[in-house]
């Protein structure tokens, strides 16, 4: 009996050692926190076997499209009729050295409305599976396919800065374009970390404005990712120190957004009433500020770093100001932190 226990104590050790072991073997892995892609679906009205119909691009470091990593789960055996909504599963995998976080959920996926809605995911540690609902399928997009002469490209001579000296762009859309990707340069050095991407044909860029010096913005009208336009640059603006100020402060003080707040598998978003969203930018509605995402979707319950300040947008997305965070810092009137360590 004696030698058993002992036996049992060894074994009991060796599992310890074993799950310590693996714990601080997963400790060393990169833990990715969101995943973010692209995807277009040219499902139309009477097509089968339409997976290969759906082109998707991911956007994220350390991790790959599974092999068959898309699958359409309510494929009809005759052929998708108008208005039919496919609903499809994306598989994708972790990289050596990385790992998805523990809880990762949907709205840690960030994917444009227009593409589709994230309805639930399943998880583990190395493979990730989004389940997806696309658009309602539509006619075959004829004009498009038998139009071997479409050009992509914006008209460079459309680009233009907001005549009222803020930090809004726009330009002409291209009837062929499903969505546009912009970069900001200012002497010469891209502000913007990544290509944004919208599919309006405006954006604000005035949180990015936040030195003296030449700006100059690019827009690159997208039909899918192997199919873009060329990238068409802007005429320079030249912002000087002291209209710095009186463009951030008009990013954040102008009139309340009319629209209504709308829920789906995502999130909450905010719809404008000239059916438009914000998108990487902040918005005041009614008498609070939110922050919302890349997707389009406002954030809760989470910090956020804009413009090199750190802000806490707290439940149904407020931004606090003027009182500490759940997590003990001090947030000022502004809502930015004011840098001093936790409970100071």
């Amino acid at each position: 009996m004696r030698l058993m226990k002992i036996g049992s104590v060894l074994a009991g050790t060796f599992v310890l050692a074993a799950a310590t072991a693996f714990v601080a073997k997963a400790d060393t892995k990169e833990k990715i926190e969101e995943i973010s892609f692209f995807l277009e679906s040219r499902i139309s009205a009477g097509e089968t076997d339409s997976e290969g119909s759906i082109e998707i691009e991911l956007d994220t470091d350390g991790c790959y499209l599974d092999d068959d990593a898309i699958t359409v789960t309510n494929e009809p055996e005759d052929g998708w009729d108008e208005e039919d909504e496919p609903k499809i599963k994306v598989a994708i995998r972790a990289e050596d050295g990385y790992m998805f976080k523990t809880g990762l959920g949907k709205d840690d996926i960030y994917l444009d409305r227009d593409s589709g809605i994230v309805t639930s995911v399943s998880r583990s540690s190395s493979k990730v599976t989004i389940y997806i609902t696309l658009p309602e399928v539509s006619e075959s997009d004829r004009s498009y396919e038998d139009d071997e002469d479409y050009n992509l490209d914006v008209d460079e001579e459309s680009l233009a800065w907001d005549a009222a000296g803020g930090g809004l762009v726009c330009w002409d859309g291209n009837d062929y374009a499903k969505r546009y990707e912009l970069q900001l340069f200012c002497n010469g050095e891209e502000l913007t970390s990544s290509v944004i991407t919208t599919a309006n044909t405006t954006y604000d860029f005035s949180p990015f404005l936040s030195k003296e010096g030449e700006y100059r913005f690019r827009v690159q009208a997208v039909r899918n990712e192997n199919d873009k336009g060329g990238w068409q640059e802007s005429e320079p603006r030249y912002i000087a120190e002291k209209e710095l100020a009186s463009i951030s402060a008009g990013s954040r003080t102008n009139q309340p957004s009319a629209g209504t707040w709308i829920q789906d598998g995502s999130g909450w978003w905010w719809c404008r009433q000239d059916r438009t969203w914000p998108k990487n930018q902040w918005e005041r509605i009614g008498n609070f500020w939110y922050w919302f995402n890349e997707g389009g979707y406002r954030l809760e319950n989470r910090w956020v770093l804009v413009d090199g300040k750190h802000y806490y947008c707290g439940e149904s997305g407020k931004m606090l100001s003027n009182t500490r965070t759940p997590d003990g810092f001090f947030v000022g009137a502004d809502g930015a932190w004011d840098g001093a360590p936790a409970g100071q």
